[in-house]
């Protein structure tokens, strides 16, 4: 994935960490066979945010990590066993390609950048809460 795919969410993490004087690391996780059979996962055993995309970077989904389930469990979560096999349960647009994994200093700010992460990109897959438009 090209860096410009991810440019506009990275200014808006960076508007978010300067705002708020929190810090936040970044990483992008390329879901490739060698990646997951390495058991590899940037922050695996932290608290953050995930941004995942598909193959032509258009945003997929945030979602957010505690540390109790933690960025590794949490990516690990949407799929059986492989980056190529997607959870049942999770109806994806296009399948994930690459996840930008976002690791917070505290737990409790991984759920407001996630908020804030979703109102100002609009993932097409984050569909949980939204409101239809006023007629």
């Amino acid at each position: 994935m090209d860096a410009s795919h991810r440019a506009d969410a990275e200014t808006h993490i960076e508007t978010y960490r300067s705002r708020y004087g929190i810090e936040i690391d970044l990483e992008l996780y390329d879901l490739t066979p060698e990646n997951w059979a390495a058991n590899y996962i940037p922050f695996h055993d932290t608290a953050g945010c995930y941004l995942f995309y598909s193959e032509d970077g258009d945003l997929l989904y945030v979602g957010k990590a505690s540390l109790k389930n933690n960025l590794g469990r949490r990516i690990d979560s949407y799929f059986q066993s492989n980056p190529f096999a997607p959870h049942p349960h999770h109806r994806w647009s296009a399948p994930p390609r690459y996840a930008l994994v976002v690791k917070v200093a505290e737990p409790w700010e991984a759920p407001s950048l996630e908020e804030y992460l979703i109102a100002k990109l609009n993932p097409r897959d984050n569909t949980l809460g939204i409101k239809p438009p006023p007629a």
